[in-house]
């Protein structure tokens, strides 16, 4: 197995479609180009090519797989995955609910890897009272953590406004840990959100090292995804709490909720509904929750092991 990635930057902007589609084509040419006759081809990051692929020549001969991250959100992606699809040997997917929704526009060429904890994976178990000591969280508080970054679709601003609506016994004992790299909302943008909520906050903007982000999961009572509707993969940091054994406080839509309610992970809520997310932040925190034998079962595929050897067992299939 070679790696042959390259770091490039590519056009974002759909309205410069020539740039758009010259850089997507720069890349595939470079790794076709990479690729010897006998050699199988994976493209790690199928969502960043197939929106340019009828403008891609691939040869007949090469053996092509692709991981897609996230399932197209227009009709006329899906038009242009499919397209692409019929040139692919596999297309992986994270999810099995992302595989029916290819199977529901006749692309039946995927199979299922779920998506591991990397992180947690390959580190050690520290005690959470000592990580929130040093966090300078009471150790009296239930901790909720929106982890990874505050981009628009990840919903930070939805679980923002969830918490003027939590009742106030569960305000007292509650506590946000919001830490990640900045990105739409600002830690200012948080403090002006969050001032009168009657909720205690701890904000840390900033990227985090893998250490420091298994030690975010560790010292949480539950991880929380306000996700929007737009978002259609995995998260990462719903495999690190899955793994951890930590709660799941996610969306009802799409792939997250499907995983969470099929698996028993822990709470869904209405999606981009404020209210709906406060009442379930209070039940919560009531009720807390438990370890089942289908959420133990589903920990139990996330292993960075696991998707090593599914991924080699494609391989030599592909291989023979």
């Amino acid at each position: 197995m070679r790696d042959i990635s390259r770091e490039y930057t590519v056009s974002s902007n759909k309205t410069r479609l020539i740039s758009y589609i010259r850089d997507r084509k720069r890349i595939l040419n470079y790794a076709l180009s990479q690729t010897q006759s006998n050699e199988i081809l994976h493209l790690l990051f199928l969502d960043n090519l197939y929106t340019a692929s009828i403008f891609m020549h691939i040869p007949e001969k090469v053996k092509m797989i692709g991981t897609l991250h996230h399932y197209p959100n227009c009709k006329k992606k899906e038009w242009l995955l499919k397209y692409l699809s019929k040139r692919l040997k596999f297309i992986i997917v994270h999810s099995e609910y992302i595989g029916k929704q290819l199977e529901a526009i006749q692309i039946r060429n995927y199979i299922v890897i779920d998506y591991p904890a990397f992180h947690s994976s390959n580190s050690g178990l520290n005690d959470p009272a000592k990580l929130r000591e040093k966090a300078g969280i009471p150790g009296d508080k239930i901790v909720l953590s929106a982890l990874g970054g505050t981009r628009y679709d990840k919903g930070l601003d939805i679980l923002l406004d969830s918490l003027k609506y939590i009742d106030e016994d569960c305000k007292r004992k509650l506590l946000i840990n919001i830490a990640g790299k900045e990105e739409t909302f600002s830690d200012q943008f948080i403090i002006r959100k969050t001032e009168n909520c009657g909720v205690d906050i701890r904000i840390n903007l900033r990227f985090m090292s893998d250490e420091e982000f298994d030690q975010n999961i560790q010292l949480s009572d539950a991880i929380i995804l306000p996700y929007r509707n737009v978002f259609t993969g995995n998260s990462g940091p719903m495999a690190e709490g899955v793994f951890r054994n930590k709660p799941i406080i996610a969306t009802d839509f799409g792939n997250l909720g499907f995983l969470v309610n099929s698996h028993r992970l822990g709470y869904t809520f209405q999606s981009e509904n404020s209210r709906s997310l406060a009442g379930v932040i209070s039940n919560f925190i009531r009720n807390g929750w438990s370890i089942s034998n289908k959420s133990e079962t589903y920990r139990e595929k996330l292993t960075l092991q696991n998707f090593l050897e599914n991924h080699y067992n494609l391989y030599m299939k592909l291989g023979k």
